[in-house]
């Protein structure tokens, strides 16, 4: 049925059909009805009004699509006998073509279980299913196709059991055996041979089997099909065996294994000897025992034709009783040291069979076994009746046959219940001689390559060591080296790292005295040898003439409390002078009770000064040896227990310190906190733990002094921290982490870090600081910090607030020697989080090998590699990986003595970046400038950004202060600088080289610095040419002539405590510091100004920088 909606205006319907379609009902009206012939195609049906006008506009489209009817199903798989009660038998059909669906009807009892509507069913038959058709036909919207059947036939009854067959299961060659079943009613039977398929069908019962295989037969019903089956072997006529294989002479008394190879067909071996034994085994051995004289053996073959020829062997019974040992030797070698053995005794003969590991078994025409054995085991010999005669244990040990005391020292890298292999341990031995003095160290495999690191010691007759070796690494397995085969080892090694040293080690003298004190000391290198080298040279004298005595007086912290205390006479003072490699002198003064009473480096004197109690009271410094200065000295006093009370050093008011009973220090005041009349107080709990720390102000009495307060903190130390006039700065708690810590900053134990408590930390920890609490300065925050530990008390995890409402995790993984492996840093602010994870590498003797960094998560990138030379010195450090290439290489190279004497970098396409030599005893600039004790005379370098070499040659004073460095370069460069000191090393007067804003060079700076007492007060820099005020140092103003007692004429001011507080040279008005010393504020005049803000630990926590009075950047 179609319809149309009311057309306006239309009095008739004009409809148009596809082909084959045609109109039955409603013919000219709007609502039609339409049967669709059998060959009908799909089309569009349309229709139009139309009235006496004429006919309307066509409407809209209707596709209609044609379906075929399924073809007929041809066919239908599957058993067409079945068991009644038999499930999940499987039917299919065809595709049928045009079938959307499959129709299937079933035998009474049978019912789909799977599959319905498709073209595979499966069917559950019940125990009440009887025989009937199946079928199937397609279907699809269009209509059905014919069905096909098929029959099903129902057993409602068990099928036959299995059968028995009888018959002979083997038979000989050429014979045959007649195979038998017992009939059963009704059924068929079908004999199949495993190699000819069916034979037999039929009723036939029997069947006469001539060959070897497998046969079987089906019995078969209505009901089902059973199968039996049965192997017959065919035996063939056995004839001659193999050789009888074993041992040709056995020892008196012993058994013996003999054998031959299997027989094919034979089903048996019967076995006899001579003595009257005889056995039928199934397998092709036999075991002889207690074989007391010569027997013979004999075995044959057996199977269902009979017995082969047999086989014989003669066995003989033998005795022998030879006896070992070492020809001079001990049963301790060396590895590839030789061995000699001799043999004696036994009634064998002239042969003798030695047996060894290394070597299996050796035949020998004499008594004598010379060989090397490569490791431990036991020597076996044999006469020439192969009886074994003797054993003799062989131990290799090249550390035991060194014939010397030794201790080893095992170090497991890895946690175990057993000692691990040696290569997860660290194996270091220590030699010692028959007096106790250590001759070798050994690290095995310590070398960045694997090998031994040995450490060499030589000794004269005395006992003096009298060279010094470096270490050294050798290919050596773990063992020690006998002294002259370790300096033969020891020259090879640095021979090929520095041959042109030519001597590698360093000599000590010693003077011919009962003392034997060093007279000089060399050094690796012939540039440092004692003889025709520059070595350091020690002499020992007393003093010719009389020294002046000082001794300290009183108990204050100035000049009063020392004095002259008349001299020490000629030769009551002991003199040790030392001359370095460069000739620079320093001499040491001691009186008769090993004190320090002066130092003497070139011409500078430092002097000391002690009480009659033999402290230390004054230390006097080179500028006022002459004059005694308050402002240059250092004062110390004590108390009545000698526990330092006071202390002044040049530049500061005194510091105060007090005690309490148990002798810890409970309060300090520096100047600072005196004009504030303040305390730092520090309180401790009864296991001698700092837990508090505080500022305390006295404000009742002004004139209260330290003997007071320590007084009274001592008579009730809670008078102090529990007043009004006490603020607490920090706490710190240990041993406990009470229930409020814990859920505020949660244990994670990020690393799944085994404790044995089964928490994620350490919950008895003893001793240790668990968490603080500490005050952010001059305001009422508070920062709390936790320590979690393991069980060895190594910190896992450490929570901390920051001052941005957030909070610092940092978490820690060790190995089992205690390296870090690995850390994470989680840090949130109100801002937001990141995190920072690190892993660090190492290689078998612990020396660090990369370091990697994941960072917000976001992958683990290389970040640092370094490379070791066989001394353990990083040759290679390469940074941030990229790819198959590192960013930048840096490469480091030394010398003999370790310096540092080359610094190359490479970027990762391998061009070289910057070159830089540095240079000692060698210098290619300024040949004439050598310096042997370490100083730099030198350095040159190049880089990609100019071709040229560029250079400063260094020259320095007595005391190694640097006074001139001359530079070369391009052209007319010139940035030559040199400097000259007063006696206390301040610098007194700077005069650089450099380059104007023009590109030209000159003087820009000629710097002369001016002190009060030992405090830089004033720089006047004299450089005449104006350019030198852009590119130099910046005086602003003019120079002051400056009065020492007007502190209005210094352009550098202090307070109590020496801290700078006004620089002019630099705009700075005033700097305010906290009782740390650290600058809380710096005040840069016209509105601007610094402010920063730390924790009690000092930590700086924030900075503001204020312009024009408003916060520029925090």
């Amino acid at each position: 049925a179609y319809s149309v909606p009311n057309i306006s205006g239309a009095t008739g319907y004009s409809w148009a059909l596809p082909s084959g379609a045609v109109i039955v009902e409603g013919e000219n009206t709007r609502n039609i009805t339409v049967d669709f012939l059998s060959n009908a195609i799909s089309g569009d049906i349309v229709v139009r009004g139309i009235n006496s006008c004429g006919t309307s506009h066509l409407s809209s489209k209707l596709r209609v699509n044609m379906d075929l009817l399924p073809n007929n199903a041809l066919s239908i798989s599957g058993y067409d006998k079945i068991r009644a009660g038999e499930t999940g038998v499987t039917y299919s059909t065809a595709p049928i073509t045009n079938a959307t669906g499959y129709i299937w009807s079933l035998p009474p009892g049978a019912s789909i279980v799977a599959g319905e509507n498709t073209r595979t069913i499966t069917v559950n038959f019940s125990e009440d299913a009887v025989s009937g058709d199946i079928s199937v036909f397609g279907s699809n919207p269009a209509g059905n196709g014919e069905a096909y059947s098929k029959r099903i036939s129902v057993c409602n009854s068990a099928p036959p059991p299995p059968v028995f067959i009888a018959g002979d299961s083997r038979i000989c060659n050429g014979s045959s055996t007649i195979l038998k079943i017992l009939p059963i009613d009704g059924a068929n039977y079908y004999w199949w041979t495993s190699d000819f398929g069916l034979s037999s069908t039929g009723g036939s019962t029997e069947w006469t089997a001539t060959r070897y295989g497998t046969y079987s037969v089906q019995v078969g019903t209505a009901c089902g099909v059973s199968v039996s089956s049965r192997y017959i072997g065919v035996d063939y006529p056995l004839t001659d065996i193999g050789e009888i294989e074993g041992p040709n002479t056995v020892c008196e008394g012993q058994s013996a294994t003999f054998k031959i190879n299997p027989v094919h067909a034979a089903s048996g071996y019967l076995w006899e000897s001579s003595t009257g034994s005889s056995n039928f085994k199934t397998t092709p051995e036999f075991t002889l025992d207690n074989i007391t004289s010569t027997t013979e053996i004999t075995v044959k073959a057996q199977n269902k034709c009979g017995f082969s020829t047999a086989s014989s062997k003669t066995v003989y019974a033998a005795t022998a009783n030879p006896s070992m040992s070492f020809n001079n030797q001990k049963n301790i070698f060396r590895k590839g040291e030789m061995v000699s053995i001799t043999v004696s005794g036994g009634n064998g003969g002239t042969e003798y069979y030695w047996s060894y590991p290394i070597f299996g078994n050796r035949t020998t025409y004499n008594n004598v076994l010379n060989f090397i054995p490569l490791e431990s085991g036991t020597l076996y010999v044999y006469t020439d009746k192969d009886c074994v005669g003797a054993t003799l244990e062989i131990t290799i040990d090249d550390v035991a046959a060194l014939n010397v005391n030794y201790t080893k020292t095992t170090t497991p890298k890895l946690g175990s219940t057993s000692l691990p292999s040696k290569e997860n341990c660290l194996i270091n031995y220590k030699f010692d001689d028959g007096l106790g003095r250590t001759m070798q160290n050994l690290a095995v495999g310590a070398s960045p390559s694997g090998k031994d690191v040995i450490q060499i010691f030589d000794y004269e007759d005395d006992g003096k060591e009298w060279t010094r070796y470096m270490p050294f690494s050798i290919d050596n397995d773990g063992h020690g080296l006998e002294t002259s085969k370790a300096i033969e080892k020891y020259n090879e090694f640095y021979e090929n790292l520095f041959h042109e040293e030519v001597i590698y080690t360093a000599p000590i003298k010693y003077e011919k005295s009962p003392l034997g004190r060093i007279l000089n000391i060399g050094s690796p290198g012939k540039d440092w040898q004692i003889n025709g080298g520059s070595s350091v040279a020690n002499s020992y004298s007393n003093n010719q003439y009389a020294e002046d005595r000082w001794t300290a007086v009183g108990n204050g912290l100035d000049e009063s409390m020392i004095q002259r205390d008349g001299s020490y006479p000629a030769r009551s003072i002991f003199i040790t002078t030392t001359i370095d490699e460069d000739g620079k002198q320093t001499k040491i003064y001691k009186n008769t009770q090993g004190q320090i009473i002066k130092k003497v480096k070139g011409t500078k004197s430092t002097k000391y000064v002690y009480d009659d109690l033999g402290l230390l009271r004054c230390i006097i410094p080179p500028r006022a040896v002459g004059l005694i200065i308050d402002d240059l000295c250092y004062f110390y006093i004590y108390d009545k227990r000698q526990r330092l009370i006071g202390k002044r050093l040049p530049g500061a008011e005194p510091i105060y310190m007090a005690y309490d009973e148990r002798d810890r220090l409970v309060l300090v005041q520096d100047g600072n906190l005196r004009e504030k009349k303040q305390w730092i107080v520090n309180q401790y709990d009864e296991f001698n733990q700092p837990t508090l720390t505080g500022i305390y102000t006295d404000n009742e009495v002004v004139t209260r002094n330290r003997d007071e307060i320590e007084e009274d903190y001592i008579e009730d130390p809670l008078s102090i921290v529990e007043s009004a006039d006490f603020e607490e700065i920090s706490r710190t708690y240990y041993n406990s982490y009470p229930s409020g810590i814990i859920s505020d900053y949660p244990p994670l134990n990020l690393y799944n870090i085994e404790i044995e408590s089964g928490l994620n930390y350490n919950d008895k920890i003893k001793g240790e600081v668990t968490y603080t609490e500490t005050k952010i300065q001059g305001k009422e925050e508070w920062l709390t910090t936790v320590y979690y530990y393991d069980d060895e008390y190594k910190v896992i995890q450490v929570s901390a607030d920051n001052r941005l409402n957030g909070k610092d995790i940092v978490h820690n993984k060790f190995d089992f020697l205690g390296k870090l492996e690995e850390s994470k840093h989680e840090h949130s602010t109100k801002y937001g989080s990141h995190t920072i994870s690190k892993r660090y590498l190492y290689d078998h003797a612990g020396r660090i090998t990369n370091m990697e960094m994941n960072v917000d998560d976001k992958g683990w990138k290389q970040t640092e590699n370094y490379i070791y030379n066989e001394q353990g010195q990083i040759i290679t450090k390469n940074i941030h990986k990229n790819g198959a290439n590192y960013l930048l290489d840096i490469n480091l190279a030394y010398n003999i003595r370790g310096w540092i004497k080359n610094i190359s970098s490479t970027d990762k396409d391998g061009k070289s970046l910057f070159d830089l030599e540095l240079m000692y005893n060698k210098n290619s600039v300024n040949n004439s400038n050598r310096l042997y004790n370490g100083n730099i005379s030198a350095i040159q370098w190049s880089s990609s950004l100019f071709g040229n070499l560029k250079s400063f040659d260094y020259s320095y004073d007595d005391l190694d202060r640097l006074i001139n460095a001359t530079y070369s370069g391009i052209d007319d460069e010139d940035y030559a600088t040199s400097y000259s000191y007063d006696l206390n090393g301040n610098i007194n007067s700077l005069t650089r080289q450099g380059m104007f804003a023009d590109k030209s060079f000159g003087e820009i700076d000629q710097l002369t610095y001016i002190y009060n007492k030992n405090q830089l007060i004033g720089v006047n820099d004299n450089a005449t040419d104006s350019r030198a005020k852009l590119t130099g140092f910046t005086e602003i103003g003019q120079q002051l002539p400056v009065d020492f007692s007007d502190p209005t004429t210094h352009e550098y001011r202090y307070d109590a405590n020496g801290n700078m507080t006004e620089d002019h040279n630099k705009g700075i008005q005033l700097i305010d510091y906290n009782y740390q010393n650290l600058p809380t504020k710096i005040d840069l005049g016209s509105n601007n100004w610094l402010e920063y803000l730390y924790n009690i630990d000092g930590t700086k926590l924030q900075q503001t920088v204020f312009d024009d009075g408003s916060i520029y950047k925090t």
